[in-house]
């Protein structure tokens, strides 16, 4: 009997693909979303850092320089948590791609596996009715 060939094996390795491309880009984009709040993190601790070092005796000069500092940390923060509201919509936008290449290569892989049970089931009737017949001429003779 002939081995078993799936006909859409090749678009089944191309949703394969596409499959492991969208998980790749899913991992990035989730990994861009840790990187900026790694970020906010290191701003919101040099922040605080920075603010403590106002409780003392401070020189106007100095105290100037931090309040500026602060207020850069400030508006670094804000910019970061803007990107971060991008990055999680990204990542929103990348786990539906995911899902749905995943979707579509498991519908292939569902049929293929059908069709090989199919064609396995074929198979041992096939070798079932070989062994018969060899059977049958035993007893015949």
């Amino acid at each position: 009997m002939k081995r078993f060939a799936f006909s859409l094996e090749k678009i089944l390795s191309l949703r394969e693909f596409a499959e492991k491309d969208a998980r790749l880009a899913l991992g990035r984009a989730v990994a861009e979303g840790a990187r900026i709040r790694n970020e906010i993190a290191d701003t919101a601790h040099r922040r605080y850092l920075a603010a403590q070092s106002l409780s003392g005796v401070i020189k106007v000069n100095d105290l100037s320089a931090i309040q500026n500092y602060l207020f850069r940390l400030d508006v670094r923060r804000d910019t970061l948590l803007l990107e971060l509201a991008q990055a999680e919509r990204v990542i929103a936008e990348k786990r539906t791609a995911f899902a749905e290449a995943m979707k579509n290569r498991r519908a292939l892989t569902n049929l293929r596996e059908k069709k090989f049970a199919a064609w396995r089931k074929e198979r041992e009737r096939e070798e079932s009715l070989v062994l018969d017949e060899i059977g049958n001429r035993g007893i015949a003779s």
